[in-house]
């Protein structure tokens, strides 16, 4: 999908020549964008995912960023996701919730201090804040705010 569309890639970190992502449009004032993410524990064995989308527009939804690797640390992914949700304007990220992303989740909470996380879901024995449903219910209350917000007010490029 990515192969065919014009990008530059942008390293995220200087020390890791892996944690280049595919960047098709950079981040624009006032767009509002979500970040899909699919952590995996970074044992070669499973991908690292995210997808960064502008849904400024709800009526022209757009990819504008990608980044797919299985050889890096997911402490090094969640660094990376707080790097491109700040770059895109405190973006959502859209966290898969299993046993296999909880050390991203964990090291996005409190190592990075990344609030504009939703999750759902995940495993009886996750390892969560004690304020996690709040702050997911919170995120969601300003993801659809802010939705909302534009859409009304146009919202177009």
């Amino acid at each position: 999908m990515d192969s065919h569309r014009p990008y530059r890639e942008v390293q995220l970190h200087k020390d890791f020549r892996k944690t280049a992502i595919k960047v098709f449009c950079p981040p624009q004032p006032g767009h509002a964008y979500i970040i899909g993410a699919d952590p995996s524990l970074g044992t070669a064995s499973d991908y690292h995912a995210m997808s960064v989308f502008d849904i400024t527009n709800a009526y022209d939804i757009r990819q504008v960023a990608s980044f797919y690797e299985n050889e890096i640390p997911a402490k090094l992914f969640a660094y990376m996701l707080a790097k491109v949700g700040a770059l895109y304007n405190g973006a959502f990220v859209a966290i898969e919730n299993n046993g296999s992303s909880q050390v991203t989740l964990d090291a996005l909470w409190r190592d990075y201090d990344y609030d504009n996380i939703i999750c759902e879901g995940g495993s009886a024995k996750s390892r969560r804040r004690d304020n996690v449903d709040a702050r997911e219910e919170d995120a969601g209350v300003r993801l659809r705010e802010a939705a909302s917000s534009r859409t009304r007010s146009g919202g177009s490029r």
